[in-house]
Parts: C-alpha cells; sequence; structure tokens
C-alpha cells in the first residue's frame, strides 16, 4: 500500500516539475563547425587514471552507456539531460539513488528545492502524513564544468604524447576520414561494375551417338554467379590503446579489404549440374573460374548413354482370316474381317517376356467393322511391366545388339457358332528400331 501511495506522488511530484527535465536519450545537440566536417568520426573513452583524465581508448564506434567523447568537438556520446527523482530513503528503509547518476559520466545528483518542486514536496508530505519527508526531491545533471576540466586535461595529454611521437590528433581525424571516404569511393566503383555478361558456348559430343535434342537445351544446368563480396558497412569496426595506432590499423585493414575485393571482382564462378536430363546421361567439362571480363567461355557437354521408358513397337500387326489387331500409338485397333459379328473375350500383349492380359472384355464387332479410335483399347490400360520395357546405360552399340520381343495374342468368339478361336502373333525387335 505504502510503495503504491509512493508510485502515484511522485507522478505528481515530477509532473509539477518543468518539463525540460525528462532524462530521454538525448546528448548533447550543441552544433559543431569541426564535427561537420567529417564524414566519419573517431573516439576516444574518457578516464580517470591516477595522474588524472586521459583518453585510456580509440575506437571507430562508442558505447552510450560508456564515457566515450566525439574528438572532432570534443562532445560526451552519452544523455546529458537532467533527470527527476527522489532522494533519501524509501519506505523500506533504503538508500534512494537515481538511476542515471554516474560519476563516470559526470552524471551527478543533488537535493533539488527549487520553487515548483517545493511545492509538490509539501504537498507530499500532507498527503502521505509525514511520510515523504523521508523522500526529498532531487534530480540528477551533467556536471559541464568539471567535464571540460576532465576532457581538456586528457586533450592536452593526447596533445603532448602526439608532439612526443610526430603527430597532430587533429591530423589524423582528418587523415581517418580521408581514408574512409576514399575506401567508400574505391568499393563502389569496383562493385558497380562486377556484373556477369558471360553466357557458355556449348559443344556437343554426343558418346551414345542417340542424342538428338538440342545442345542448348543443357544452358539451365549452367549458372554463373558473382563472388559474395564484404559489404562495406559489414566492415569489422577498430580499436586501439593509441590514436595513430588505430589510424595504421583502419589504413591496413582497408588495403587489404581493397586487395581482396580486387580479386573478387576480378572472376566469377561457373557451376555445372551433371546427372539425368532429357534421358541423357551426361557430363559437363566447365570450368570452375572464368574472368569477369569475358562475354562467353566454353563448355564441353558429354552424352555418355541414353534411357528410355515405355518402349513399344511404332506398330505392329497381329491377324488371322477372321480378325486383326493393329497396335499403333499405343493403341490396339481390332478389325472384323467375317461376314459374322465377333464377340473379343480378352487381350494379352507380351512385352520382352512379360504379359498383361485384359480379360472378360466381351467386345462385340458387327461384320467387316472396326474399333474406332475413341472405342480402341490402350496399352495403357493393361498391367505392363514398366521394368521390362525400360532401358537406361543404352548407347547406339548396345541398340543394336540387343533384341525386344512383343505379341498380341486375343481370344475370340464367332456369333452362333459353338467354338472359341486364339489369334496369336509375336515378333522380335532390335532396341534400336524402337526408339
Amino acid at each position: 500500500m505504502k510503495t503504491s501511495i509512493h508510485v502515484l506522488l511522485l507522478s505528481l511530484l515530477i509532473v509539477g516539475c518543468n518539463s525540460n527535465s525528462s532524462i530521454g536519450d538525448s546528448r548533447d545537440r550543441e552544433p559543431n563547425r569541426e564535427a561537420g566536417k567529417y564524414e566519419y568520426q573517431l573516439y576516444g573513452k574518457l578516464e580517470k587514471l591516477n595522474d588524472g583524465y586521459s583518453f585510456t581508448e580509440f575506437s571507430e564506434l562508442y558505447e552510450g552507456s560508456d564515457p566515450w567523447v566525439r574528438l572532432s568537438d570534443l562532445r560526451p556520446m552519452w544523455n546529458v539531460h537532467d533527470e527527476d527523482c527522489l532522494a533519501g530513503v524509501d519506505v523500506a528503509g533504503l538508500n534512494r539513488q537515481c538511476s542515471s547518476e554516474d560519476e563516470r559520466l559526470f552524471r551527478v545528483s543533488q537535493v533539488d528545492f527549487t520553487p515548483k518542486k517545493s511545492a509538490g514536496y509539501a504537498v507530499l508530505s500532507v498527503f502521505t502524513l509525514g511520510m515523504g519527508l523521508a523522500s526529498p526531491p532531487a534530480a540528477v545533471k551533467f556536471d559541464r564544468e568539471k567535464f571540460g576540466e576532465a576532457v581538456k586535461q586528457a586533450e592536452e595529454k593526447l596533445n603532448s604524447l602526439g608532439k612526443a611521437f610526430g603527430y597532430n590528433y587533429r591530423d589524423v581525424l582528418r587523415d581517418y576520414n580521408s581514408e574512409k571516404v576514399e575506401f567508400d569511393r574505391i568499393y563502389e566503383n569496383k562493385t558497380k561494375s562486377y556484373k556477369v555478361n558471360a553466357v557458355p558456348n556449348i559443344k556437343l559430343i554426343d558418346q551414345s551417338g542417340l542424342f538428338d535434342k538440342n545442345s542448348r537445351d543443357f544452358e539451365n544446368h549452367i549458372s554463373v554467379k558473382k563472388n559474395i563480396l564484404t559489404q562495406s558497412n559489414r566492415v569489422k569496426a577498430l580499436g586501439a590503446k593509441e590514436i595513430s595506432n588505430l589510424l595504421y590499423l583502419v589504413k591496413n585493414q582497408n588495403k587489404l579489404l581493397l586487395a581482396d575485393l580486387g580479386d573478387s571482382v576480378s572472376t566469377l564462378n561457373v557451376s555445372c549440374t551433371e546427372g539425368v536430363y532429357l534421358y541423357a546421361d551426361y557430363q559437363l567439362k566447365c570450368p570452375k573460374q572464368i574472368s569477369a571480363s569475358m562475354d562467353a567461355f566454353d563448355v564441353q557437354v558429354f552424352v555418355k548413354a541414353m534411357s528410355y521408358q515405355n518402349v513399344l513397337p511404332r506398330s505392329f500387326l497381329a491377324e488371322d482370316e477372321q480378325v486383326s489387331i493393329y497396335l499403333k500409338d499405343g493403341k490396339f485397333i481390332i478389325s472384323n474381317k467375317s461376314k459374322n459379328y465377333i464377340t473379343i473375350d480378352s487381350l494379352s500383349f507380351y512385352h520382352n517376356g512379360k504379359i498383361a492380359t485384359l480379360a472378360e472384355l466381351d467386345h462385340e464387332l458387327a461384320p467387316f467393322s472396326k474399333s474406332t479410335q475413341h472405342s480402341a483399347i490402350s496399352v495403357q490400360n493393361l498391367s505392363l511391366d514398366k521394368k521390362a520395357i525400360y532401358f537406361s546405360g543404352v548407347t547406339q552399340d548396345i541398340a543394336k545388339n540387343t533384341d525386344v520381343e512383343y505379341g498380341i495374342a486375343a481370344k475370340y468368339r464367332i456369333i452362333n457358332m459353338d467354338k472359341e478361336n486364339t489369334l496369336f502373333r509375336s515378333q522380335t525387335f532390335t532396341l534400336l528400331e524402337l526408339i
């Protein structure tokens, strides 16, 4: 309950205070012409040592929670706005501390009895029956005077060190900015002109003797890609104990990065995918890398062998005096050559040692008629053994010397004649005739 009262009244107290006392995340925003000269900045860490304040580290980046100072204008890079708070002790008897109080950042707290805060303090004390007397108003303020003395002391030491080693830190800041700007210029020029212009010049070597497609079909299996480049905004930020050494490290890193960039943008990566495509067992011979300036590059495609599935005769005829069955384009065209009605009871298809049968067809044909294209039986309606008519690793020589037997058998009845007839014919083809 006491805690709730204190939270409520603290809000009342702060509302009664100056509106510009919000801590926010603002920093000293006073314009500085010197800082505006630089696109890139260096920062020094301001710390107190035994002999006073010094810049103990130098970096391309800063942390807002640490005492980093922008060296071009000696501006603090942390929040410098006031914070309103309560001092004294809380309801549990513990000492209060304002959240942004930090001696390293020259942020100090003090009791604040300005008129508005005093009025709020009085109201707080009355409303809480005296409990508020233990929590007087306070404020955390940035001690500009002390910071100014500290940063001046650190700058003098930095100048003395530079004089001893033959440099001025202001010159280092200018050199650093120039180095970074020049790096960006070179990086942009190199990456802007880095493009993929080369196309594959495909030479087909058909070792199978059977490939009848266009060599350009293999283009989708050849890719040309740019090297992955280090992004300029992803370059590692550097730090050092001495500012001139930091400049040396930055220059050396940029030199190495640009040398690596030059190597990367001078080449393109080529990758070729091998396997089975267009039923061709092929191998691609292509370079792993090519010059980025090339417009074309040679690729050899070796077609070693072919694969074929669902291999069937283009046409095949089985007939007797009564019936003819013609296999054409994957369909059985059945003709009744007699003057009697005929019923086909079953149909079998022999394919490379396997048999597929359609039984109980009850397919009736009038005298001197034949199946229409629409009513014709498709070979795919039979339960074919697809493995028997699939051939892989085929070359022209293999195809010439591979025999494949096909056959057609049918069982039929002539109406008004109590007799069942059988038609059968087989034929052996070379695989080359079939493909």
